[in-house]
């Protein structure tokens, strides 16, 4: 499930920040989960500057909105292009817990050629 990515992540780059880092990531863990559009308000800046002061998180951020969006085209030949691109991304980020969902999800989907039909804990 890609939510325990997102901890996993957030929990390593806790761990190695410094003192103004670990004050923005400490207590972040909803904001991450959380989608753009049911952030309150006052969500929103923390949000902001988390994902600035720290590149993994945002990276991890950005592509599970990515992922999300996948989910909702409906060419399937669009969707396997994105899906590819969203691979190529997540191999690129150098996290090694997105790189490890990457390649579970593309074993999944070798077994499942149709794009737009994965089991919920993907969505």
């Amino acid at each position: 499930e890609f939510n325990k990515i997102i901890d996993t992540v957030r929990n390593t780059e806790y761990r190695q920040a410094n003192e103004e880092s670990k004050k923005a990531i400490k207590g972040s863990k909803y904001l991450l989960l959380k989608n753009e559009e049911n952030l309150k308000p006052e969500e929103r800046p923390k949000l902001e500057k988390l994902l600035k002061l720290n590149e993994n998180l945002s990276k991890v951020y950005i592509l599970k909105d990515l992922l999300k969006e996948i989910w909702k085209y409906r060419n399937p030949l669009l969707a396997k292009n994105a899906l590819e691109e969203w691979y190529k991304l997540a191999y690129e980020s150098d996290l090694s817990p997105l790189i490890g969902f990457a390649n579970r999800l593309k074993r999944h989907k070798a077994g499942n050629p149709e794009p737009l039909l994965l089991p919920h804990r993907y969505r």
